[in-house]
């Protein structure tokens, strides 16, 4: 079950992509054989971080695996919260997909969405973004913290994924997230 949910977040996110005619052609290019998969460590905006693997414990936020390529990345963990992040080639490219990833002009998809305002730090950088809540026409909710900026020459969107039986709450979210993105309190 947790497999597929991060399945199928890791779909919600690729098909949200092919959406943005624009936007899609300046994303960095990679080839599909250059993902890495990995249980050690990933890199994030050419930063190198270790992957919490804490896999024997009642809490499954601190069980991870990540995974990287030249476009961007992902970190699951057990618990179905996921971090993902995108680059893009130029800040044109990136304010669009952010527009879009935060309006509701995904209305053909979604049934319900509420948008609101949030703070949080980004490598220690205190930054705005939204908090986002939405459900499907066949009745998956989720909530999201998306977000924009450039780091290291590189422009990137990251979105915190949160399934909707989760609560937003530090203590729900791994330690591996915690080094990239933490929440304001």
């Amino acid at each position: 079950m947790k497999k597929l949910l991060l399945f199928s977040t890791i779909l919600l996110t690729i098909s949200s992509i092919g959406q943005i005619s624009n936007t899609e052609s300046s994303l960095l290019t990679s080839d599909p054989s250059q993902q890495k998969v990995s249980t050690d460590s990933f890199s994030f905006c050419s930063i190198k971080f270790k992957v919490p693997r804490d896999c024997n414990k009642k809490s499954e936020a601190n069980c991870c695996t990540a995974e990287t390529s030249a476009r961007g990345g992902n970190l699951g963990c057990y618990n179905g919260i996921t971090l993902m992040w995108t680059y893009f080639q130029n800040e044109k490219s990136l304010r669009d997909y952010f527009e879009y990833r935060t309006s509701h002009s995904q209305k053909e998809q979604i049934k319900r969405f509420h948008k609101k305002p949030i703070t949080c730090f980004l490598l220690g950088k205190q930054i705005e973004g939204f908090r986002i809540k939405f459900e499907n026409f066949k009745g998956v909710k989720w909530q999201s913290i998306i977000i924009e900026d450039k780091i290291n020459d590189k422009y990137v969107s990251i979105e915190l994924l949160i399934p909707s039986h989760r609560k937003l709450k530090e203590q729900n979210i791994s330690t591996g997230i915690k080094q990239i993105l933490k929440l304001k309190k």
